[in-house]
């Protein structure tokens, strides 16, 4: 699962929170404190005063998305997660997550990386490089 700091740059630079949508979606509330599972759960399950409450402090929760969920969001742009063997790489067996690109962008760059201790957070990392400059 990723971290309450990098799920909050996540949020902060744009990436969809899709409030509700799935039961299997887990959110961050207030500063990381306390997770929420589902909001469609709780209306399912007959919790409405708490989900009134929920609802109120929409803008307080902070999305923890799924790998799918991020590899979706980095959508063509995505080519692949794998665990780094190179020396280039400054901690030797983090994960890396490669931007898929045919040739050199105007500025002669070549493709991004993001690189984390697990899948998720190098996806992460990858989708906050891609909107960088968004």
């Amino acid at each position: 699962m990723l971290s309450y700091d990098l799920a909050k740059k996540l949020k902060e630079a744009g990436f969809p929170q899709g409030y509700y949508e799935s039961e299997k979606n887990e959110y961050y509330f207030r500063e990381g404190k306390l997770i929420i599972q589902g909001g469609i759960h709780l209306r399912k399950i007959g919790y409405s005063e708490l989900f009134k409450q929920v609802i109120e402090y929409e803008k307080e929760l902070t999305l923890v998305p799924t790998l799918s969920e991020l590899i979706d969001a980095c959508g063509d742009d995505f080519l692949g997660v794998n665990r780094t063997q190179g020396c280039a790489v400054e901690e030797f067996n983090k994960w890396e997550a490669i931007e898929k690109v045919w040739c050199c962008n105007e500025h002669g760059e070549s493709r991004k990386y993001g690189y984390g201790a697990n899948p998720e957070e190098s996806v992460a990392n990858l989708w906050l490089e891609l909107h960088k400059n968004s």
